[in-house]
């Protein structure tokens, strides 16, 4: 019984005007419709009496299938459903339909020939569906994108014109103090209001306000570091040694402010006479657990160091900043100098 009902024509047609797409189906060399499902028909708008029974040339007369970068009705031999019928399969081809009302329709449509048991073709099938929602939802999130975008660049400009703005500031104060101890903190405050600047310059340009590759970001790090220090008649030599990774601009910003911090204290205090080496080292494991350690061979820390517990603002400041996204901060000796590492767990582990 069950084979009986399948082998009549009528329950396939009935299947067919169940499916949510429009199929097309012509038969011979001269592309004559013989099928055409009911979804194809709404989505025209227009009386399936106007529709069935066409040649190829009629079809372009009657069914409007267009290009969509030009808009023009498709030429013959650019149908699907005629090349098809030459032996082309047309996959996932995106046209426009225009409907009886004059509105378009963007679907995304296959086409195939059809075979009989010998090979030979006998007509060809055409089946599309409607994309024209998603179109216009990927059209409006572009669109978002982009405004977004514009705005994190005008936020961006405005930002560094502020930070340009207050190292200004705090240099014409700088030059006015009498105490030297007084000159000495708005020294310290204006380097670092650069740095940020200049690491905020850096992790834009490079990750446009998404993700930052870390590493090399690292690496021209180093270079910066060297160039302002011969500004300041410091001899440091700076390597860095980093592996490609991308990181969340999120984390990036603190992890960068924080290895520039303890880059600084190195300068300052491994090296008091102005002159020595910094390396920075970034690794990243496969769980996702990111390590950062900058050393130097200087003149080493006192004994019984706590970085928690130092007073220096630098190590103040670092410590707040790896606070934020999680990371731990490990200090050891290492005879001579000193090593900071920065541990940043992988996504979704407990600090």
């Amino acid at each position: 019984m069950a084979r009986a009902i399948l082998d009549r024509h009528w329950v396939l047609d009935a299947i067919l005007h169940q499916v949510q797409k429009g199929i097309l189906v012509a038969e011979g060399p001269d592309v004559e419709l013989r099928y055409i499902s009911d979804y194809a028909i709404r989505m025209t708008g227009r009386p399936v009496t106007e529709l069935q029974a066409l040649r190829a040339d009629q079809i372009v007369e009657r069914w409007h299938f267009l290009d969509p970068r030009s808009r023009k009705f498709l030429p013959l031999n650019e149908l699907p459903l005629v090349r098809a019928a030459s032996g082309d399969n047309v996959d996932l081809t995106a046209l426009l339909l225009e409907r009886a009302d004059g509105t378009m329709l963007t679907i995304l449509c296959k086409a195939a020939p059809i075979r009989d048991p010998d090979g030979k073709i006998a007509g060809s099938i055409m089946a599309w569906t409607d994309t024209t929602e998603e179109c216009r939802l990927q059209r409006q999130l572009q669109e978002a994108l982009s405004e977004r975008e514009t705005l994190m660049a005008e936020i961006n400009l405005g930002l560094r014109r502020t930070l340009s703005l207050v190292a200004s500031v705090i240099g014409i104060h700088m030059t006015k103090a009498q105490s030297e101890d007084t000159k000495a903190i708005l020294r310290a405050a204006r380097a670092r209001v650069i740095a940020v600047a200049r690491i905020h310059e850096r992790l834009y340009t490079a990750g446009l306000g998404r993700t930052v590759e870390f590493g090399e970001f690292l690496l021209r790090l180093c270079h910066d570091f060297e160039t302002i220090a011969a500004t300041e008649d410091r001899n440091i030599r700076c390597h860095a040694s980093a592996a490609p990774y991308h990181l969340p601009i999120a984390q990036a910003v603190p992890l960068a402010l924080a290895v520039n911090e303890l880059a600084a204290n190195a300068v300052k205090h491994a090296y008091p006479e102005g002159s020595g080496e910094i390396r920075i080292e970034f690794s990243a494991e496969p769980d996702g657990e990111v390590r950062i350690a900058v050393a130097d061979a200087g003149i080493g820390l006192p004994e019984g160091f706590d970085p928690k517990k130092s007073a220096g603002l630098g190590l103040q400041i670092v410590n707040r900043l790896i606070d934020q996204i999680g990371a731990q901060l490990h200090v050891e000796r290492t005879n001579p100098g000193t090593r900071f590492t920065i541990t940043l767990p992988p996504p979704g582990a407990a600090a």
